[in-house]
């Protein structure tokens, strides 16, 4: 039926016997009914009585159909294409059946970015669609989330940890120092009871602030944690929380070997770029790598061509990290199936870390 307030159209909690009744209704933008009733006629107790030998309804209203017989092309329902979802046919009914109800359709026009889901009653409701950067990449179940702490104390805190079936983009963090002292505070990941080091440390002086990059996607049961040296810190992250189906995750070492570690590989029948500090796709792409060994290390970064080698035609990079240091690598363009990046150290020292952002797309 129209909706009066021309925000697009609804079939929602009505009779079938209201349709059935309609000869034949083609309402434009709403549904098509053919009627095989034609003829019925209703008593005054609301009892409805056709040609075919049956009855239907009760005394008080229509709210049921009871059909003894056989019929064919009743209520045949085409709703009107809605951007974002598949059309949707309700079939053709034949034989003995009974219907208590209308079926469950309704929606508005959808809002630019809103793609409509169809429940398990038939119902529709507005899925949830988001865009970041130029290249426009989908993220189901998007939430916003607040994650802060007051007055940390000093050491190590737990601020915020990614639900179950749910990944976590950890895009940026600030403190604020509002005490008498300086304080020195660092980003950690907590993953399977142990913590990682994310960030560099900084020094926050006496009512001045900071920020830091992590630069990383938690997985379902990872937390982000502030590690500070004194008490009075007020800590923020910024949180872009999604389902964990969505493609947009960190790759990441926390143990290597000495020489090549290979931190991510395109999967079969996919494309990938590797994101930056935020999650725009127009920028470069970002390696981040930690050392919390006790001396520094020698690293080099390569982007291998499926079916490569590593060797100075595909080496992007190389750096000395010192300890307590996380360092960044630059530049890397799309990556196509079977693609790897690969890690190179000079020990294999625990304490090392290794992480970026990457987006696939499904070829």
């Amino acid at each position: 039926m129209p909706n009066t307030n021309g925000a697009g159209w609804f079939l929602k909690g009505v009779s079938v016997v209201m349709l059935l009744l309609l000869a034949s209704v083609a309402v434009p933008g709403s549904y098509i009914a053919t009627n095989p009733l034609k003829g019925c006629s209703v008593d005054g107790a609301n009892m409805m009585t056709c040609p075919g030998g049956f009855s239907t309804g009760s005394a008080g209203g229509f709210d049921s159909i009871q059909l003894a017989g056989s019929i064919s092309g009743v209520a045949t329902i085409v709703p009107p294409a809605v951007a974002g979802m598949p059309s949707l046919t309700l079939p053709t009914v034949s034989g003995g059946f009974v219907i208590t109800s209308g079926p469950q359709l309704a929606t508005t026009t959808p809002a630019a970015g809103v793609i409509p889901k169809v429940g398990s009653d038939g119902s529709l409701s507005p899925g949830f669609l988001q865009f970041i950067g130029g290249g426009q990449i989908p993220l189901s179940g998007l939430e916003f989330k607040r994650a802060f702490a007051g007055n940390l104390s000093n050491g190590t805190t737990d601020i915020y940890t990614a639900p179950a079936l749910k990944r976590a983009y950890i895009r940026s963090f600030q403190a604020f120092n509002s005490t008498v002292g300086s304080i020195v505070v660092s980003v950690s990941l907590k993953s399977s009871g142990t913590y990682y080091r994310l960030t560099n440390n900084q020094t926050v002086t006496t009512l001045n602030n900071t920020a830091l990059i992590p630069g990383i996607v938690l997985e379902p049961g990872e937390s982000v944690a502030v590690v500070t040296d004194a008490t009075g810190l007020n800590a923020w992250f910024r949180i872009e929380e999604y389902d964990s189906s969505v493609p947009l995750y960190s790759p990441r070492l926390i143990s290597v070997a000495s020489g090549d570690n290979t931190l991510y590989t395109v999967p079969p029948s996919k494309s990938a770029i590797v994101l930056g500090g935020s999650t725009s796709t127009s920028g470069v792409g970002t390696v981040f790598a930690s050392n919390a060994t006790a001396g520094t290390r020698t690293y080099k970064y390569y982007v291998v061509s499926s079916g490569g080698v590593t060797g100075t035609n595909n080496q992007i990079t190389g750096a000395t990290v010192l300890t307590n240091t996380v360092a960044t690598a630059q530049s890397f363009g799309t990556m196509a199936t079977g693609d790897f990046i690969v890690y190179n150290t000079d020990a294999a020292t625990a304490g090392q870390v290794v992480w970026t952002v990457v987006i696939e797309k499904t070829l």
